[in-house]
């Protein structure tokens, strides 16, 4: 009767939100026109509504109703649902015989960015994305990269406990996964694939972001757009659906410092093995022209360059991402 009852509840606040009159229990909240700044709303609702701690992004894993209604239930009881670190949000289950792929979150700290890109690579194959601490209530930001790289680590494990590991990371994230890679090697566990998504190397940090001051009053600034951004909105979104997330404002610049902060003070060391760049091909005032040219140097068994269309930013959402995918599929196949 209870289950029944949250289901009830649970078609409500989906259809509202939707639009729809009608929403079946197994359909996908993201096939239905779902979009990240909807999960942002639908999150806010269903901590209202059943009064629970809701961590928002597990909708990238309980997608249907009948997967969302029952982990609530186990929630509500006090239960762990599932297995695993709650910093690895699955996005896309895949065949468990096969080897999985983590990407590492970008500044902002979320995994939404990376909806698409899961999306369109092969379905076999279990995606993970691996979010900041920092987010949910009672959560510290981890704090410089090395002790992120730790951490992300023992996360990862709760999934896949030994190598050969394939890491990739746009932005932000791939510098977590690079050092994720050198933490790896020197515990003598292999890397199969290292992947860095315009990640910008030593020396090459984004203009405008050099000092503490300089960060906040950048994100205060550029707030609104931010959030465009880390969630990858779809065009002609309603304002209101953006100003919903403005609440959380403080929640993300105390996130977005620390991990920018985080990138500004690390020194990469060299690495043994090989790494993936691909590289935006439209370039902005903000993001340095030539990326990869800072990693050439440190990975001594070379950097792999893909070009791919699009910018910093609209390389992972449509249309560019089916490009990247399309190229990424080629890195890992031959890692199949």
């Amino acid at each position: 009767m209870l289950i029944h009852a949250r289901g009830r509840l649970m078609v409500e606040l989906w259809s509202e939100l939707l639009g729809l009159r009608e929403v079946g229990l197994h359909e996908d909240f993201f096939d239905l026109g779902g979009h990240s700044l909807l999960a942002v709303q639908l999150g806010a609702r269903i901590r209202e509504a059943f009064r629970i701690d809701f961590p928002q992004q597990r909708l990238l894993e309980h997608r249907t109703i009948a997967r969302l209604t029952s982990f609530i239930q186990e929630t509500a009881q006090g239960a762990a649902p599932g297995e695993g670190s709650p910093l690895v949000i699955e996005l896309n289950r895949g065949d468990p015989r096969r080897r999985p792929l983590f990407l590492l979150h970008p500044v902002g700290g979320t995994v939404f960015t990376y909806q698409a890109l899961a999306r369109l690579l092969d379905p076999s194959l279990p995606i993970y994305g691996v979010r900041a601490r920092g987010l949910e209530a009672g959560e510290l930001p981890a704090g410089n990269i090395e002790a992120m790289a730790t951490l992300y680590l023992e996360a990862v494990r709760t999934r896949q406990p030994s190598g050969p590991y394939r890491l990739a990371g746009h932005s932000f994230g791939g510098v977590v996964a690079y050092e994720m890679a050198q933490q790896l090697v020197e515990r003598r566990e292999q890397v199969e694939t290292l992947v860095l998504l315009d990640s910008p190397g030593p020396g090459q940090m984004p203009v405008g972001m050099g000092s503490q001051e300089e960060i906040q009053e950048y994100f205060q600034r550029m707030a609104p757009e931010l959030f465009r951004k880390l969630f990858l909105s779809q065009d002609g979104q309603e304002e209101g659906a953006l100003e919903s997330l403005l609440p959380r404002s403080e929640v993300f610049l105390r996130v977005f410092q620390e991990n920018a902060s985080a990138m500004f003070a690390y020194a990469p060391r060299p690495y043994s093995g090989r790494l993936v760049f691909f590289h935006a091909r439209e370039r902005d005032a903000i993001n340095p022209r030539h990326p990869e040219l800072a990693w050439i140097p440190l990975a001594i068994e070379g950097v792999e360059v893909h070009v791919v269309p699009g910018n910093h930013v609209t390389m992972l959402a449509e249309p560019h991402v089916a490009e990247l995918a399309r190229k990424l599929r080629g890195v890992l196949a031959p890692r199949l």
